[in-house]
Order: C-alpha cells, then structure tokens, then sequence
C-alpha cells in the first residue's frame, strides 16, 4: 500500500460500532473521523488512484461533525449514531444532496423534496450523510452489454484491491467506499445481486433483507417485488447495527406494512446446533480456484463446531427462468420508475420515455459504452402483457421459494452456503462485463433475506462467502454471519494496486 494510501488510516480502518465507542470514551470526536475521511476521499477518490466510488461529497459533512461533537461533549443526546458518517448511494433520495441514478439526465435535476424514510431514520439517530455513491447507472437495469460501476454521471467506479478489476455493481461505489476505507458503512440497494455482487468483489460484508423489513420510499425503482435497501460494512456486527435503524413498517411503503403485519421474528439456534447446508450440484459451476478458498472456509467452520450438511439438491433444485425475472422488471419499473419521475418533475426527465430521449439526444455522453434497451422496453406499459407478467412473477417466485424452503426443511438447516460468486473481471468497455457464476438471485427473487461476508482471496482478488435462509430469518442470518465471519478472520485491507498481474 503507497503512503498515500495510509492517510488516517488508523481511524479510517474503525468500523461503525468502534467509532461510536471511541467517540464516547472522548477518544475520537466526529470532526477528527469526517476530516480524515473526506482526506482520503479527496486524495484517493478524486485524485491519484482515482476510484470514483463517490459521484457527490457533501459541503455540509464538517459543520455537522461540529454539532454532533458538541452534543456528545454535552451528553445532550441520546441519538444512536450520533456523529457516524455514511455513504448513500445515489439512487436514494437525500434532501441536500442531488439523487442521480449516475445519469445526466438528472445531473441538474431539482433536490428530492425529502429524505428517503431510510435516510430520514438515520439522520434521526445522528449520523451524517458524507456523499453519494457511484453506480451502474440505473442500477444496472438499463440496457445490454453494461460495464458495472459505470454511470454517464460518475464514470468508471474501480475495485480498491485492483484498479484494473470491476467493483461489481449495482451499488458500486457502495462497496467500494466502505472497502477503501472512506466510510465504515454504506447504503445500497438490490434487486439481483447488487449488494452482494460488489460486496464480494470489493472484500466487505453485505445483508439484503427481507423485501417489506426496510423501506423503498424515495429510493428510484425497477422492481416493486425485488427492490429493497441494504447495508455494506466491513463487520457483521455493523449490518446489524444499521439494520435496526432503517428497518420498520412505513406507510409509503405497503410491503413494510405487510411484512410487519405478518412476520413473526425467529432466533438463531445455540451455536453448536448451527447447521449450513451445501448445494453440491449448484456449487460445481464455480471455478476450481473459488472453490478452494471455499472448502478452506468451510473446513474453519466445522472446526468451529457448526455442522455442514452436504445437499443433493437434485429433487429440490435451485432453479430460475431468466426471461421471467426480464418480465418482471420491464413491467413493475414501466410503472415504478414512470411514478417516480413524475413526483421529481425534472425538467426533460419526467418519464422513462424522455430519459430515452435524452440519452439518445446526448448518445456521445450516455450510450459510448452500451445501449438503452431496457429502458426502451419500459417505455409504455400498455404494451406489456399483463397476464404474462402475472404468470411469470408468480411462477419465478414459487421456483425460487420452494427451492430454498424445501431444502432448508428437508435437511433442517439453518441457512444454504454458497460461494457468493468468483473474484472481479477486468473492467472491459469494449464487451462489457464477463462475470462469475453467482448465487444471490434465489433469495433476490424470492424476496428472502442473504448475507455475505469476506472469504478469502484468489490472487489477490476477494471473494465472498454468501447465505440465505427463508422469509423473516433476518435477524437470524446477521447474527449467522457475525459467528462466521469471527470464525474465518479475513483481512481485507485494500492494496490499491494499478493492476491485477500478480506474477
């Protein structure tokens, strides 16, 4: 790692919970932590290594380290967060910063009238919004051949162990923050994969909850069925803690009020009954060198006395139709996506159809990479099959929970692991991106809860350790991956290398 990469790094590497602590014990104060880190910001982000994790730096983070440091000296608040900087990413709407999707055409779109309900509820608690995160704009979900972590707005977002390599995506510059230490947590969100894909790809932990346990209100849309806010760390035990923050029945969000109408929470087993279920035949589409590092983890967990089950999901198979899930996002974002906009009333950015417009208009800027196919698909509603998409969300959704609710029965598991997908792929503009086989789409498009936690390395590059369970085991999986990621004691440190050539 250069020196310029070890500016503050003593404070930068302290998770969410140890800044709250140092704070307390009037070690650190919230003025020292947002100076240091929007240095490194300054200095790694936007300059020399050039990671474009961040599309927007707040201009208002120090004065609000100023009041939070006051308050805490004063023991004038009982706030939770009281000082902690987060990042967002900017397709959460933040009342004094723009919210973009990384496109340009809401670069000069007005403010949000408001706060997210899970920005809202953190700044409630006392944390400050530091910046807006890069992304695949609009959330990868806007045409064919994309480069993830690319966005017209913010450009090429890069992985801080490589900068050659993706970061993954959709929420990019999520992963990316928190991995090069610019923020102990992040918000991003996910569909398929967007919080786990740059999760495992950039070494840092990441929970997708239950879609209804976190609310979507003022977060730009694709699928009213998938979509759900989330949490990156580099601790389990920071998932946890912001989850308990932004979780909660919203009443702009009727799948919160469902889900907590409904839902009654399950604990954790003691420990030494965990059980973790392998599905052989899903895992063997990974490469010999993921499912090294892999067996090494699994081998630390049962010397940790959690049993692992090997799973011949044979009669109960993960299984997924790709075209279905397609359906189902042209048809929920044509109608999501078309509200939306129309509450921001950017001025030639009101509906879907003018954003094509625009890019078209500014193809130079927007389309040199890939196209907009997605969106063009999305553009009108009416001429979306309603029946088909029906059958295709309720076939899709019965595959996917059947799967994982059969076999967590059967074999009378506490969650299914899976290697979450193989290390980042060079960042390829000619062809865009060339993933790993993955295995966060079960849960994604179940609407189940999945967590990941860093594994280990092949050559240098991380990869994670992803587990999903059923319908309202949030909690339980948190507490899963906190045991786990303890037991597996991963360094993930970012090299900023230039390159991935390790020989």
């Amino acid at each position: 790692m250069s020196d310029i990469a070890e500016v503050g790094l003593e404070i930068a590497r302290l998770t969410a919970l140890q800044l709250l602590e140092a704070y307390a014990s009037k070690e650190l104060s919230p003025v020292e932590v947002v100076e240091v880190l929007l240095q490194r910001i300054d200095e790694l982000d936007r300059s020399n290594f050039k990671l474009n994790s961040l599309i927007t730096v707040s201009e208002r983070a120090f004065e609000e380290a100023k009041s939070a440091e006051r308050d805490i000296y004063k023991r004038a608040s009982t706030q939770r967060c009281l000082g902690l900087p987060i990042v967002v990413k900017d397709n959460i709407d933040t009342k004094d910063l723009r919210t973009t999707a990384g496109s340009l055409a809401l670069a000069n779109s007005p403010l949000p009238k408001s706060d997210a309900t899970v920005v809202r509820r953190l700044r409630e608690e006392g944390a400050i919004v530091i910046g807006k995160s890069n992304l695949s704009e609009w959330s990868n979900f806007r045409g064919v051949g994309s480069s993830s972590g690319w966005s017209g707005l913010g450009g090429q977002s890069r992985n801080p162990h490589a900068l050659d390599r993706s970061p993954g995506g959709s929420s990019s510059g999520s992963a990316a923050a928190v991995a090069a230490m610019f923020t102990p947590v992040a918000l991003g969100s996910e569909t398929d994969g967007s919080i786990h894909c740059p999760a495992s790809l950039c070494g840092v932990a990441g929970f997708k909850p239950s879609v209804g346990r976190v609310s979507r209100n003022g977060v730009i849309p694709i699928s009213t069925n998938q979509d759900t806010v989330g949490p990156l760390a580099r601790s389990a035990e920071d998932l946890a803690f912001i989850l308990s923050i932004i979780q909660g029945k919203d009443l702009s969000d009727e799948m919160t009020v469902s889900y907590f109408s409904s839902v009654q929470r399950s604990e954790i087993r003691a420990h030494s009954n965990l059980r973790l279920g392998i599905p052989s035949n899903h895992i063997s589409q990974y490469s010999s060198s993921t499912l090294s590092v892999f067996e090494n983890a699994v081998e630390a967990l049962k010397d940790a006395d959690i049993e692992i089950v090997e799973v011949v999901d044979s009669d109960t198979p993960l299984v997924l139709v790709e075209e279905d899930e397609l359906t189902v996002f042209v048809y929920e974002m044509s109608i999501a996506l078309n509200r939306y906009l129309t509450d921001r009333s950017a001025e030639g950015a009101s509906s879907i159809a003018e954003i094509v417009q625009f890019n078209t208009t500014h193809s130079l800027q927007e389309l040199p990479l890939f196209g907009q196919e997605y969106l063009e698909m999305a553009t009108d509603s009416g001429k979306l099959d309603q029946f088909k998409y029906r059958a295709a969300l309720d076939s899709n959704r019965n595959l996917a929970r059947n799967g994982i609710d059969t076999i967590l029965t059967r074999f009378e598991l506490d969650a299914i692991v899976t290697p979450a997908m193989g290390p980042a792929w060079l960042i390829d503009h000619i062809n865009g991106d060339s993933p790993s086989p993955a295995s966060y789409s079960y849960a994604a498009v179940a609407g189940y809860p999945s967590v990941s936690v860093p594994m280990g390395t092949v050559g240098g590059l991380p990869v994670g350790l992803l587990m999903f369970s059923s319908i309202n085991t949030d909690d339980h999986l948190i507490k899963l991956a906190e045991i786990v990621q303890k037991t597996l004691c991963i360094d993930m440190s970012p090299t900023f290398r230039e390159n991935s050539n390790f020989a």
